[in-house]
């Protein structure tokens, strides 16, 4: 029988439709294409069973305990060449799935906004926004509040190191067949400033 890790490998060689389980309680399975696997992470193109693909989801290699094959394959397939969607790709620009700060840094630089998930924490909860702040062990993220503004604060989360991060889902808003948006980024009329003075934040650890 093929290792969790063997199946990552073969999913992506031959852009087959997987359901990707992970090893925390609460956590939702995610469905899509292996579009990249790095030393660390994993890239899924995600699959919306409205017949599209949704954005990008990154996820950490250690987290996968189980790899399904995906439900209508051959018909997905043939749905997504119609729609010129085929074969998934990964983003139009280099994501480095090496380590944690890597994948935050690089995604920060190709995408509008990233989308963390701490789902060893609370799998209900995620945090959307733009990393503006690098330390050795956190990042610093400007959140997108519930009315569609820039939240005044920055809001600091651990690396890899602590087991508080589990997933980082990148929301791809920048090009493409199909890009996807959060509702809340309608309004935004301008990526925030970096260079503002840093507000109180919090760490976890």
């Amino acid at each position: 029988m093929a290792t969790v890790q063997a199946r990552l490998w073969k999913a992506l060689r031959e852009s087959e439709l997987v359901r990707v389980e992970l090893g925390i309680k609460g956590s939702d399975a995610r469905e899509g294409y292996v579009v990249a696997i790095g030393r660390k992470w994993l890239l899924l193109r995600v699959f919306d069973h409205s017949i599209f693909l949704d954005g990008y989801s990154a996820v950490r290699r250690a987290d996968v305990t189980g790899v399904q094959r995906g439900k209508n394959g051959k018909f997905v397939r043939r749905a997504l060449e119609l729609q010129g969607a085929w074969p998934p790709s990964p983003p139009p620009g280099e994501v480095s799935l090496e380590t944690t700060r890597l994948l935050v840094e690089t995604a920060g630089r190709l995408m509008p906004l990233v989308t963390l998930h701490v789902e060893r924490r609370d799998p209900q909860v995620c945090y959307i926004g733009v990393p503006v702040v690098f330390r050795p062990r956190a990042v610093g993220l400007r959140q997108i509040t519930p009315k569609a503004t820039w939240d005044r604060g920055i809001t600091f989360w651990a690396f890899a190191t602590s087991p508080a991060w589990s997933s980082a889902t990148i929301t791809r808003t920048c090009s493409g067949v199909l890009p996807v948006r959060h509702p809340a980024t309608a309004e935004l009329p301008i990526r925030p400033d970096a260079a503002s003075p840093r507000p109180a934040g919090r760490v976890v650890r």
